[in-house]
């Protein structure tokens, strides 16, 4: 039965619940203006994961709020 529920999902619910959850779970770090300067430390690999993660939270997350 669990089985049905799951395939009968259509691809665009999956899409929208794995958004959901990612503007529900994620704490932006960015929330104004200099607040990129305390990433100056970080790992150039740890900086680029840190800013696309804020940049997919202004695309999909601010639009709702």
């Amino acid at each position: 039965m669990t089985l049905f529920v799951i395939l009968s999902l259509s691809p665009e619910q999956c899409d929208q619940k794995v958004i959901d959850s990612y503007c529900t779970l994620y704490r932006p770090l960015i929330t104004q203006k200099g607040d990129a300067a305390k990433l100056a430390s970080v790992p150039f690999e740890q900086k680029q994961i840190i800013l696309g993660n804020e940049q997919l939270y202004q695309q999909f997350c601010t639009r709702k709020s």
